[in-house]
């Protein structure tokens, strides 16, 4: 249980048979290896050493997955900002903005918020951010996921941690560019002579591992520290973006006696990220967020028989964060002005916060392997999962004006205020690999999930921000879900070198705290007119009060259909190809379920490329207060996703390794590029984000 990834040497000895051992096998993170091992008849006591000599295809599951092992994770020529660098290397993968410290990607049709963040094979969001020299191997497993996993319509991203041995050993990374080493990829014109601008860039990384009691108890420590400043295109570089992290981790792991062990481990990571910049945002206007995450696992496995494994897990995090203005002495409030005409933002930042979230949970698994029953062996498990996770903010939304391309000026106002949601899940499974001889093998599992979306209750706050001496209302029950994932693969080996599956799979997304506006302890939002003198007038409101949920709303889930050829080529060189069908269905949305609208007619024929069409738009006839807007499951949100992936890998042999990939695709309906949070591309399949 918990095997490192690695190459290993395995022996098999039986009285009356030549001894057998077989060298250099390689296990790579989540993989499960079948050994086709055949012993002589002898009556003398000899041997025979097998090196390397392991299958390039696996009959073992019909998913679809990347790993990579400790060599490429060292060497791969990728940006290291953090292990989200590595992650989103794997074919499939896309990450959706490469600028500041983006981490979210989409995998294969899926969204950024749908995906399962793990270390060491233990949930823990996107959150932690361990640094990339404390990666020992990786995982991207997009499709087909066991019914071990639940709460995921997206890929699940495993990064498997170093671990001590009983050898001292110590390393350490430095790496360093700055302006002279950057080159400029935008025109004088395009960027106003203020080119890309790198002011430094610095990440250093220590290392140290051995044992505390040799055989018994090992350690492994990591500390980086990562400085990077720069400007983007167009804006002036003695203002740049000052991201600085600090990042530690440390893992023990302790062998109790042959049968029982303890992994223990520990992240946490203080930081600094500012918000992205542009050539239109002035500098006060740029946000910064810096804080920590501690972030504790602890694995506990045992060995019942030579055919009974049990493992229990415990993890969280629990982030402590604050939003600030990044430019030194600027004042928390003020007023943020958008100039449409012109795409400048000046004045404030849009919002202080002081946030507390958190994510925690337990799982148990018992795995028990049947040799012979009902005409084949059975690797079977079952598990229990439990998990909470929310989130309280102390929220500030500075004033707001727009400016609109025809002189128009609108804007916002918002007291301070305390808001907050939580979630709880309880999932349990069974899995099953069942092998039928030497070809065939049948992936069977099923898992039913509970989740509840609830809010606490919260101060409520007066005109100043002050305490009023009144708690919110709480809601023990926002809505809820009770869902049920079937899942079957089967795999056949035509030959010893091709291998044909098949996968159907139900796929069911995390509960979304997506209903924080309809906290009571929201203040209300007033949108108003401004005129000449900056006087506001003709103000309309939007309160928690004018905000639903349907408690009836659906969960949203995928089903997905996958076909797979995997060939053996050569030696250590696979090729594998899969076809993939993903249909999406019940996603959330917020409907006005009180206003009154009616069709107008609209000609554009204003601004730069205008069609000279004429349009039917929908015009609010009814007063904009009392409007209720109600967050359900309201029909014709949906996603379809084709895609053809090909894959030829070449594991490690002769000091090199490679992979080379081409994913062709096409997805419709509410995509991922089709929901966004902000100019940075982060994409989310959460509602109300379009």
């Amino acid at each position: 249980p918990v095997l490192p990834p690695g190459s290993y040497d395995v022996e098999y000895t039986l009285s009356g048979f030549s001894t057998l051992k077989r060298e250099s096998i390689p296990i790579a993170v989540g993989s499960t290896v079948a050994l086709d091992i055949v012993l002589k008849i002898s009556a003398l006591e000899e041997g025979i050493t097998v090196t390397a000599d392991t299958p390039v295809v696996s009959t073992a599951t019909a998913q679809v997955s990347t790993s990579y092992n400790k060599e490429w994770v060292q060497n791969a020529p990728v940006r290291r900002f953090s292990y989200f660098d590595l992650i989103n290397s794997a074919p499939g993968v896309s990450q959706t903005s490469n600028v500041g410290s983006s981490t979210a990607a989409t995998s294969l049709g899926s969204s950024t918020n749908e995906n399962s963040y793990q270390i060491d094979g233990t949930e823990i969001s996107s959150t932690p951010w361990p640094n990339t020299a404390a990666v020992d191997g990786v995982e991207v497993l997009q499709l087909g996921a066991s019914a071990e996993y639940g709460n995921v319509q997206g890929a699940v991203f495993n990064i498997v941690t170093r671990q001590g041995g009983n050898q001292v050993h110590g390393d350490g990374n430095i790496y360093f560019q700055n302006d002279a080493l950057t080159g400029r990829n935008t025109s004088p014109s395009f960027d106003n002579n203020r080119p890309y601008h790198r002011e430094q860039w610095k990440d250093a990384t220590a290392q140290i591992s051995g044992p505390f009691i040799r055989d018994k108890f090992w350690y492994f420590l990591s500390f980086e520290y990562q400085r990077d400043w720069d400007s983007q295109p167009g804006v002036d570089p003695a203002f740049p973006s000052k991201c600085d992290s600090r990042r530690m981790f440390w893992k023990f792991n302790y062998s109790i006696n042959d049968s029982n062990r303890l992994l223990a481990g520990y992240h946490d990571d203080f930081y600094w990220i500012p918000q992205a910049a542009s050539a239109f945002t002035a500098p006060s206007t740029i946000s910064l967020n810096h804080g920590h995450n501690p972030t504790p696992n602890l694995v506990y496995t045992g060995v019942l028989s030579s055919r009974t494994l049990i493992e229990a897990r415990f993890s969280g995090f629990w982030l402590q964060s604050s939003t600030d203005p990044n430019e030194e002495g600027q004042s928390r409030g003020g007023i943020r002005v958008t100039d449409d005409a012109t795409g400048f933002v000046t004045g404030a930042i849009s919002q202080w916060t002081e946030n507390r979230s958190w994510r925690y949970g337990l799982q148990g698994k018992l795995s028990q392997y049947a040799d012979d029953f009902l005409g084949g062996s059975h690797d079977l498990k079952i598990g229990l999962q439990y998990g909470t996770n929310g989130g309280e903010n102390l929220n500030g939304p500075n004033d707001t004006e727009r400016i609109a391309a025809n002189g128009r000026r609108t804007g916002t106002t918002q007291l301070p205020y305390y808001q907050g949601t939580n979630a709880l899940t309880w999932g349990t499974y069974a899995d099953d690999t069942f092998r039928l001889g030497d070809r065939t093998t049948i992936n069977m599992g099923l898992r039913y999930d509970y989740s509840k979306g609830y809010y606490p209750s919260f101060p409520m706050l007066g005109p100043l921000g002050e305490m009023a001496g009144v708690m919110s209302p709480a809601n023990d029950d926002v809505y809820h879900f009770n869902v049920v994932s079937p899942r079957v693969g089967v795999n056949y080996k035509l030959t010893n070198q091709t291998v044909v599956k098949g996968h159907y799979g139900r796929y069911y997304s995390a509960i979304e705290r997506d209903f924080s506006a309809i906290v009571p302890s929201t203040t209300a939002e007033y949108t108003f007119d401004v005129d000449a003198s900056g006087n506001r007038s003709n103000f309309t409101s939007q309160t928690p009060a004018n905000l639903r949920v349907n408690p009836d709303r659906k969960n949203p889930y995928s089903d997905q259909y996958i076909a797979q050829v995997e060939q053996g080529l050569a030696k250590n060189l696979g090729l594998q190809v899969n076809y993939v069908y993903k249909r999406g269905e019940d996603f959330a949305g917020w409907q006005d379920i009180a206003g009154q609208y009616v069709q107008v007619p609209y000609l554009d024929n204003v601004g730069i490329d205008a069609s000279g069409d004429t349009f039917m738009l929908y015009r609010l006839a009814s007063a904009p207060n009392d409007r209720i807007f109600l967050l359900t499951t309201p029909g014709g949100l949906y996603s379809r996703y084709n895609g053809t992936t090909f894959m030829l890998t070449k594991r490690m042999s002769n000091n090199w390794q490679g992979v080379i990939s081409m994913v062709l695709s096409k997805a419709e309906g509410r995509i991922a590029s089709s929901a966004r949070t902000g100019p940075s591309s982060n994409q989310t399949s959460a509602s109300g984000t379009f």
